[in-house]
């Protein structure tokens, strides 16, 4: 277990570690295989499942769980009982459930309602679209497209850098840096506010014994302020390497699992600034996802205008195609027109959305 190996670091004579034999009565291998398939998030191949059981500084720093510590999505049970292979046994420990706050759930108050609206579509009775001065009440009371933003702007920044501090070398008399022994102490270039909670997560490295500069860039989540600082800081990363003579750089994007794509592809015109980098996305074309788009990209251009709050809530919608473009630059008239299908290595896509049309335009 992780404590004992660390543990047995300061003592003097740790003695042999065991290695767990089973978990809940079941072969280690067999149990975590088996964990990882049902809880990973996004992955494709096995041994990227198995990724995601592993604890990651990159992870760690921006507060995200492992699925084996926190993140797991499915209930495994009361308890977890590991055997050593040398017959100890640890446990029955319980299982904890963590309640992340989504934000606001506007008229959804209770498990019914959740269920009602989740599952089979329903606002409670006492829901007013048009609120109660007869304006359009949706922007307070809309739980289903709004709680995500709303969750992802609603954490103070709870640790953050020092008010002077701006996205500079390590000059600067109170640096901000990663409380993570992972990640060296003091960053040659950093984010303003710095932090798990703060607006920046950029930081870059100089190992100048090996003219290598590394840059980090666990997430491109960024809102607000930070999206700013974010670019300035891939700027002053550069120049400040191009100033101390370093010819090799390492751009770091481990656990990075997206976020704003004009950050990715602003960053990669600081370093290319004469290639413009393809941007598109497709989708895999089978029956519920065409019944998905057909629904709601109909219903967004039959039934809704900008007086309602969902006119704009789901024009960011995945499933709602008329305000996206094509690859000449063009928005799709319906979602037929997006679907295709088209045939791509044995198996069924839409045809393809373009991000780059526009963004290149006001890069």
């Amino acid at each position: 277990m992780l404590d004992d190996i660390i543990k047995s670091q300061n003592a003097t004579d740790p003695g042999p570690l065991s290695a767990i034999s089973t978990i809940n009565g079941q072969d280690v291998t067999k149990f975590l295989t088996e964990f990882a398939a049902l809880n990973s998030v996004g992955t494709i191949e096995s041994h990227a499942d198995w990724n995601q059981l592993m604890d990651s500084p990159a992870q760690v720093i921006q507060g995200l769980a492992t699925i084996f510590a926190g993140g797991a999505t499915f209930y495994p049970g009361d308890s977890i009982t590991f055997v050593l292979e040398n017959g100890t046994q640890i446990g029955p420990e319980p299982w904890l459930a963590v309640y992340n706050s989504p934000g606001d759930t506007g008229p959804l108050e209770t498990g019914g309602d959740f269920y009602n609206f989740f599952v089979l579509g329903y606002y409670p009775a006492s829901y007013n679209p048009f609120g109660d001065d007869g304006n359009d009440g949706a922007a307070a009371t809309s739980a289903a497209a709004s709680s995500a933003a709303a969750s992802s702007t609603a954490n103070p920044a709870a640790a953050s850098a020092t008010d002077s501090a701006s996205p500079t070398s390590v000059a600067d008399p109170s640096p901000s840096s990663w409380d993570n022994p992972a990640y060296p102490l003091v960053p040659n270039i950093y984010q303003a506010d710095l932090g798990t909670y703060g607006g920046g997560f950029v930081s870059g490295y100089f190992l100048e014994d090996e003219s290598l500069a590394v840059l980090s860039i666990p997430s491109f989540d960024e809102y607000g302020l930070a999206i700013n600082t974010f670019s300035q800081t891939v700027t002053n990363f550069l120049n400040a390497s191009v100033t101390a003579g370093l010819k090799k750089v390492v751009i770091d994007l481990q656990q990075n699992s997206g976020g704003q794509p004009l950050l990715a592809i602003d960053t990669f015109k600081q370093f290319f600034p004469t290639i413009d980098p393809y941007g598109g996305s497709r989708m895999r074309a089978h029956a519920s996802a065409n019944v998905m788009g057909e629904t709601v990209t109909n219903w967004w251009l039959q039934n809704l205008t900008d007086e309602y709050q969902d006119y704009y809530n789901l024009a960011a919608n995945e499933w709602m195609i008329a305000d996206r473009l094509d690859d000449a630059g063009q928005n799709f008239s319906s979602w037929q027109e997006f679907y295709g299908p088209n045939l791509y290595n044995s198996d069924n896509f839409t045809n393809v959305v373009s991000h780059s049309k526009l963004e290149y335009k006001n890069y």
